[in-house]
């Protein structure tokens, strides 16, 4: 008896367990390092409203995951009830690889049946494509050249404002020096002339 209500938590446990990871299916560090380290884009996934679905209900956190293919690469919980409510929508923004993407977005959890909105795209290197969900299907909104902020741009960023500080406080030093010639010559001209002056009065 005790066995077999082991075996029965066991299977409730393990269950559990696997529903879960299922509703948080997302890329991982060593998958998102290596997608960074090849031809890759950028998606920016906005939700501006909630499921437009008669099923759909506001007590309950939607699991958001965008898909390429078999491959989940966001996986997120979100209250899409407060999305149009919100001057701020909700938004996520991450790395895929570039080129043509089977791709799709899934709404699940707070949807009796899982919302799933294809949406065939061909990303280009180094580019940005901005999605929206209006609560009824997925748009893309546009593409553009996209070149993410890093702590090596920042970094560059400083040097060149240190750079463009020393220069100005070496163009400022110039600038003193030669005021100060300029003056000392300006005086010299006029202790030349008082003394020429004199000497033609004598």
């Amino acid at each position: 008896m005790q066995r077999g209500m082991r075996l029965v938590m066991s299977a409730a446990v393990l269950s559990v367990l696997l529903s879960s990871a299922g509703c948080r299916a997302e890329m991982s560090d060593a998958r998102r390092d290596h997608v960074l380290a090849g031809d890759h884009g950028w998606i920016d996934l906005t939700l501006k409203a909630a499921p437009s679905a008669p099923d759909f209900d506001p007590k309950k956190i939607c699991s958001v995951s965008f898909w390429s293919g078999d491959e989940s690469l966001l996986g997120e919980g979100a209250d899409l009830s407060r999305a149009a409510q919100n001057a701020n929508p909700i938004g996520y923004r991450f790395a895929v690889p570039s080129g043509k993407l089977q791709a799709e977005v899934r709404l699940e959890g707070c949807v009796t049946k899982p919302l799933v909105l294809p949406l065939p795209l061909d990303l280009a290197k180094d580019h940005l494509a901005r999605l929206v969900f209006d609560g009824g299907k997925v748009l893309l909104e546009s593409t553009a050249p996209y070149e993410p902020t890093s702590l090596d741009w920042v970094r560059g960023e400083i040097l060149k404002l240190h750079s463009s500080n020393e220069a100005s406080v070496a163009a400022v030093s110039r600038l003193t020096t030669l005021t100060i010639a300029s003056l000392t010559l300006n005086l010299l001209a006029l202790l030349a002339f008082l003394v020429l002056r004199l000497r033609v009065r004598k």
